[in-house]
């Protein structure tokens, strides 16, 4: 199992902490010139540069479209209404595009179980 993020804050430095408190492989996927709001030690993930477009929010579909198709399972973390979060409706939209496999994971529902590693395994 390996954690891809996209670097951004919230939800994608979520996950890389999660992989690096449970010692999960990780690794950020990020565009050229884009720097991670939070400081990673190199040492615990790798950043992969990819999608050099000139314009930002090109930028952030490349990725985001590079992400999902790099992955076998993309968690779609949502504290609103998805369709309120242009950034989970953008994931949720490229995952239905490629038939990816996707699991909306709202943080405000209390009966849903603590995401874990046996339960990410269940999720693929």
């Amino acid at each position: 199992m390996k954690i891809i993020s996209g670097g951004q804050s919230g939800a994608d430095l979520g996950g890389i902490d999660y992989a690096i408190k449970y010692g999960i492989d990780c690794e950020i996927n990020i565009f050229k010139n884009f720097k991670p709001i939070k400081d990673i030690l190199p040492d615990k993930v790798k950043l992969n540069f990819i999608c050099d477009k000139s314009d930002y929010v090109k930028n952030l579909r490349c990725r985001t479209e590079y992400n999902v198709l790099q992955s076998d399972l993309t968690i779609i973390l949502i504290s609103r209404k998805l369709t309120h979060t242009k950034g989970s409706l953008l994931t949720y939209s490229i995952c239905k595009k490629y038939k990816k496999p996707y699991y909306i994971y709202d943080i405000r529902d209390t009966n849903i179980k603590k995401l874990s590693r046996d339960s990410l395994n269940e999720l693929m």
